[in-house]
């Protein structure tokens, strides 16, 4: 994979996290929930996809979690981690379950997301214009 898929890996994740947002503001939560998974599971691939040409190609999405302590020279950033983790660890229950999320809950998962979606562009070097 050449690095400047990163960019557009980038760019996909800035869609997520605005969708998750606008989804969260108009109160529709699984729809926010799971737009905020994958923006986070985009812009591990592109700090992966920057950093060594890579992204996870794993049966399950925590292998990113991996290839991102492996890529970046001093590892994946403990709140970094949190985040993802947090995100990734919500994805089968939003999608594959009837348990409703409640405000509060997609709340913090657009916030953690917005958050590494940040991190991500300051690593990849991305413009990040996720405005506040």
């Amino acid at each position: 994979m050449e690095r400047s898929h990163a960019r557009r890996l980038l760019a996909k994740a800035d869609e997520f996290a605005l969708c998750a947002r606008t989804e969260l503001a108009a109160e529709r939560y699984s729809a926010a929930g799971l737009a905020a998974v994958h923006a986070a599971i985009a812009a591990a691939d592109a700090v992966t996809a920057h950093t060594a040409g890579v992204v996870s190609t794993g049966t399950s999405h925590f292998a990113v979690v991996q290839l991102l302590q492996q890529c970046l020279p001093e590892g994946l950033p403990t709140s970094a981690e949190r985040q993802l983790l947090g995100l990734l660890r919500s994805k089968n229950d939003i999608e594959y379950t009837e348990r409703a999320l409640t405000g509060p809950e997609t709340h913090v998962l657009v916030d953690q997301a917005v958050r590494f979606v940040r991190w991500s562009h300051r690593v990849a070097g991305g413009r990040g214009d996720l405005a506040p």
